[in-house]
């Protein structure tokens, strides 16, 4: 669906019409957290978005009866972000500041794997053509 999807504090996620002389919200899905981060998948049909508490959830907004789906609810940290990992794959990494870095499916909220970075993390992205992830330390 067109439009611009905005997040926050406010703890839901809005899709708003910008073609319009009077920009309105069109949809609108309620979270239980406030949101941090948003990440489009590397083709564009799914969103992922965390929260500051360590929730992730992922939605497709071309299913207009789609929910929020929880990915992981886990505190293990301060959260920093999740990524898409490559394009068509339905894994997702994400990172705390604390250190920890993980690989799930986003079909079953499995997780993969986790791995202990023995440093502060402070910033996660990921090539859109590859299977690369990049996290930003503080050293």
């Amino acid at each position: 669906q067109d439009g611009l999807y905005v997040c926050g504090s406010t703890q839901k996620l809005k899709l708003i019409d910008i073609d319009s002389k009077s920009p309105c919200v069109i949809d609108c899905r309620e979270t239980k957290f406030p949101i941090s981060t948003m990440a489009w998948s590397t083709v564009y049909d799914k969103i992922l978005l965390g929260s500051p508490k360590g929730v992730i959830y992922s939605f497709f907004p071309s299913n207009k009866n789609a929910d929020l789906n929880v990915v992981q609810n886990l505190k293990w940290g301060k959260f920093v972000g999740a990524v898409f990992i490559a394009p068509g794959s339905s894994h997702i990494a994400s990172a705390r500041a604390n250190g920890i870095f993980q690989i799930w499916t986003s079909e079953t909220s499995e997780l993969l794997s986790n791995l202990m970075i023995r440093d502060k993390v402070t910033a996660i992205t990921a090539c859109p053509s590859s299977r690369t992830v990049i996290l930003g330390t503080q050293s």
